[in-house]
């Protein structure tokens, strides 16, 4: 993981040299990463990936509209933060921070299955999403349950993410008697 967010920076430093067009991060970053260039000045981009649950009421009103559009019925137990934080450093200073949106491939990430939805009821199954929500635009994204009851996704964006769950009724036997 950490290599396909060095790549993602070594991409981002060079695109700002090249005066390309940078969308994957914050402008002061593309900004502060430009100015120390001119300024003959190396730049590293220091990075910390995080995942912060958030609150209900803390998620902006459009992107819950959507998440729960694209949830169409199944329960939404928890949001999250995915980030991708940015230092630009010169000279063991801090010139700007910002945020790394997109990553040049997408990365896995394991998160903790809340304890309150860990149970499904007999008889049933229980399939988990990821929604993300990104730039407007909803996927509701596939999620494996891992061996040590951890969940993990794949993702190359970083945005607000909400964890899905969708319980189905076992295919149970067909009543076959003949009363």
């Amino acid at each position: 993981s950490k290599e396909v967010i060095n790549d993602t920076v070594k991409e981002i430093i060079e695109n700002v040299k090249e005066e390309k067009d940078v969308t994957n991060v914050s402008k002061d970053v593309v900004d502060a990463i430009f100015e120390e260039y001119v300024k003959g000045n190396d730049v590293d981009l220091v990075t910390e990936v995080v995942i912060k649950p958030i609150e209900e009421k803390d998620v902006n009103k459009d992107t819950l509209t959507l998440i729960e559009k694209t949830a169409n019925g199944s329960t939404v137990v928890q949001y999250l933060d995915l980030s991708v934080l940015v230092n630009v450093v010169v000279n063991d200073e801090v010139k700007a921070t910002g945020e790394v949106t997109e990553l040049t491939k997408p990365l896995t990430f394991t998160i903790a299955l809340p304890k309150e939805i860990a149970t499904v009821k007999d008889g049933y199954t229980r399939t988990y999403y990821v929604i993300r929500e990104h730039d407007g635009k909803t996927d509701k994204l596939p999620v494996t349950v891992n061996k040590d009851g951890s969940l993990s996704f794949t993702t190359d964006k970083f945005s607000t993410y909400a964890l899905t769950y969708v319980d189905s009724k076992l295919g149970g036997t067909p009543n076959t008697s003949d009363n």
